[in-house]
């Protein structure tokens, strides 16, 4: 519980201040999402140093508009992926940290709304979708459902349309198309019908001179 009480400390507004509240009083309950038992202490300064140096950085030019987004994840998505001077992510370990645990649920409200949006999706009429295909569909449902994204108003890239090609069509997927030659056993019957053997045609011209 002290992982998300704590979060607001690594809220952008918060981790920024000048007042803000030393790393080392908010984060002894994080450091093991990050750390390895046997290299925590080391990890632990490395963690500190990146939360000195973070103020270091006009984060504002970094933002489009030159606005420091009040998002937290947003924020901390940026920080990871940025580079100094010579091109090393220096704060990836600590943006990692918070990251993980923006992560941790709340309650278990959204692993029971997947299992709908599960049972919605796999239905009676559908009962042969492939694990891939509903790990796809149940991935859009939940980007549109977290965005709040009406279908109807998702802007395709040039990049999905140039995937949907025949390339997406494995060949497991394709069912094989079904055999023109007859079988062995339906070939042996029409054989035995159109040649029929010397006894077969003794049996037959038996049964015709037969008097009713």
């Amino acid at each position: 519980m002290n992982i998300l009480e704590n979060l607001k400390y690594f809220q952008p507004k918060e981790c920024l201040s000048q007042m803000r509240k030393p790393f080392q009083r908010i984060t002894a309950s994080y450091t093991h999402l990050v750390c390895n038992p046997s290299v925590s202490r080391e990890t632990c300064l490395k963690l500190e140093l990146q939360y000195d140096k973070i103020l270091t950085v006009q984060w504002k030019k970094e933002f489009d508009g030159g606005e420091i987004p009040n998002d937290s994840v947003k924020f901390w998505v940026a920080v990871k992926q940025y580079e100094n001077a010579a091109g090393v992510k220096c704060f990836s370990e600590l943006a990692q940290m918070v990251l993980n645990a923006h992560a941790i649920p709340l309650s278990n409200a959204f692993v029971e709304r997947i299992f709908s949006h599960v049972t919605n999706i796999k239905s009676k009429v559908r009962n042969r979708l492939s694990l891939e295909t509903m790990e796809a569909v149940l991935r859009i449902r939940s980007k549109l459902a977290g965005e709040k994204i009406c279908c109807n108003k998702f802007k395709v890239t040039d990049k999905m349309l140039s995937l949907f090609n025949n390339s997406m069509y494995s060949a497991r997927s394709i069912p094989e198309a079904p055999s023109t030659e007859p079988s062995t056993s339906r070939a042996r019957f029409v054989s035995s019908a159109t040649n029929p053997s010397d006894q077969e045609s003794d049996d037959l011209e038996e049964i015709l001179q037969v008097e009713f």
